[in-house]
Formats: C-alpha cells, sequence, structure tokens
C-alpha cells in the first residue's frame, strides 16, 4: 500500500505542474501584454517579461495540492514561512518588473542615484524588501543572532543571485539547476533522500517554462528570478549544514562583488566552454549552427 501511494505522489508532482502550466501558459502571455509588462530583450526584440509569474503558480499550487494531500491535519510552521516568502519575494520582483525604469544597473547604480538624485528607484525598492523579507524569515527560522544574520546575508543574495544571470535566454534556470544539484548533494544522504520528491514539481515547472525562455518567447524577469533564487536560499538555511552554509554565503559576497565589476556575460563569452554551455538549447544557439 505505501509502494502505491508513493508512486501515486510522484505521478502527481509530474503531473500537476505540467497541467497548470498548459493551463496557465498562454493565458500568462495574454494578460502579460495586455497590462503592458513588455520590454526588449538583449537582441532589441518585445516580449512579455514578468512570465516568472507563471512559474511560481505552477509551483506554489502543485506542491500546496501534494501537502494537504500529505499532510491532511494542516501546514506546519516551515512550510508556511516558505510560502509566506514565496509570496513576498515574487511581489517585490514584480513591482520591480513593473517599473519603466531600465537605466539603472547594480547596487551601486542604485545607491548613487539615490545619493544623488534623491530618490529611490525600482531597484533599491526590491533590494531593502528582499533584505526586509529575509531578516523575518530568518528571525522566525533561528531566533540565534549570529544565525540570523547569516541566514538572512544567504537568502538576501541568493534571491538576487539568480537575477545577475538572467541576462541571456534560459541562462538564469541553468544556473539555478547548477547551484539545486550542489544542494542537493551537499545536504546529505539523509535529507536528500526525503526531500527529493519534493523537488519534482520545481524541476517540472523550470524545465517546461525553460522550453519558452530559450526559445525566447517570454522572459522570467525579475519576479521568476528573484523567486528561484528565495528557493536555493530557502533550501540553504533549513536543509545544509553550517560549515556548507558558510561557503555559500562566501561565494554569494564573492559573486556579488564581481558582478558590480565586471560583466558575467563577458566572462561567459570569453570561454569556449562557457559559452557552448550558454548557448545550448537556445534560439542563438540553433541560429549559431545555422550560419
Amino acid at each position: 500500500m505505501a509502494e502505491i501511494e508513493a508512486l501515486l505522489f510522484l505521478m502527481l508532482a509530474f503531473a500537476l505542474p505540467l497541467f497548470f502550466h498548459l493551463v496557465l501558459y498562454r493565458y500568462t502571455l495574454t494578460w502579460l501584454c495586455k497590462t503592458n509588462m513588455v520590454c526588449r530583450n538583449y537582441r532589441g526584440e518585445r516580449l512579455p517579461t514578468g512570465g516568472g509569474v507563471l512559474l511560481v503558480m505552477s509551483v506554489t499550487i502543485s506542491m500546496l495540492i501534494l501537502y494537504l494531500l500529505t499532510s491532511p491535519w494542516g501546514i506546519d510552521r516551515e512550510f508556511s514561512l516558505f510560502l509566506c516568502g514565496t509570496v513576498a519575494m515574487t511581489f517585490w520582483g514584480w513591482q520591480d518588473d513593473r517599473s519603466p525604469e531600465t537605466t539603472v544597473k547594480g547596487m551601486r547604480g542604485h545607491f548613487m542615484t539615490l545619493w544623488r538624485e534623491q530618490r529611490m528607484t525600482s531597484g533599491f525598492l526590491k533590494a531593502w524588501g528582499i533584505v526586509g523579507t529575509s531578516l523575518l524569515l530568518s528571525i522566525a527560522l533561528s531566533p540565534q543572532g549570529l544565525e540570523v544574520l547569516v541566514n538572512t546575508l544567504v537568502l538576501a543574495l541568493f534571491a538576487n543571485l539568480i537575477n545577475l544571470f538572467d541576462l541571456r535566454p534560459g541562462r538564469a534556470i541553468k544556473v539555478f539547476w547548477l547551484f539545486m544539484i550542489v544542494l542537493f548533494v551537499a545536504s546529505g544522504e539523509v535529507i536528500a533522500g526525503m526531500i527529493w520528491p519534493w523537488l519534482i514539481p520545481i524541476v517540472t515547472a523550470t524545465m517546461l517554462f525553460y522550453i519558452a525562455d530559450a526559445r525566447g518567447k517570454v522572459l522570467l524577469g525579475d519576479t521568476g528570478a528573484n523567486y528561484l533564487g528565495f528557493i536555493l536560499g530557502f533550501y540553504t538555511v533549513t536543509l545544509v549544514d553550517s560549515v556548507v552554509k558558510t561557503a555559500l554565503l562566501v561565494l554569494l559576497i564573492g559573486l556579488h562583488l564581481l558582478a558590480e565589476r565586471v560583466s558575467f556575460s563577458h566572462i561567459i563569452a570569453s570561454n569556449g566552454w562557457l559559452q557552448k554551455l550558454d548557448r545550448l538549447g537556445t534560439v542563438a544557439g540553433r541560429s549559431d549552427k545555422q550560419t
């Protein structure tokens, strides 16, 4: 009986995000265009942005259904915090996607705009929102002072990390998959064995969205990038030991400092292997083969 229930769970974990993606995909893109959620990609093409809202809906609804089916007595505290964080991080990304402001880049640019022009950019507001949300979640998860600080930084920096790579089709999701594999391995055999069925809706939904993203049909936007980064951050602060967490924090700080000085796109373009991986399965990759 237990084997049958486990098999049904796995089937639903695959089927639910597939169903919601197919049902919501066309409606979401039409809605984004009608509400003027459109911007230019790196090629200058006008595409619907904030498409990550489709990803958020597919994953969240699927996980909520699965959770209620397996835990009919209610939602536990940790999962409630995950849902609250999902809503908050998605909102901060969404408000930035809605902003027409596109000229200010990087944290230095947002701080300099505040300093010189005495105005707060949407990106600066998003950053404060992400940090505030991360702090509240960290306090709820771990009341100890130092751990609160570490968890806040991990959550906030991960939430922004995927956004740093969301400059070419499919790149942000590839980086998300890479970090997800690292976290899965680092979490240990016992925890990995417990958590992997719950990762299926996330992997399924991101694979489905990747197809549209890589083909240049829709942009993930800050809405999706911040959400995917939040998943990585929440996984890290709840399931990974302190040594790995500290190592990841150092890496996150290093990547953010590097992003203020150099372009990740230039680094990738200057390395043959990284460039091939970056273009694998994308419109750019196919067009290069045809020319």
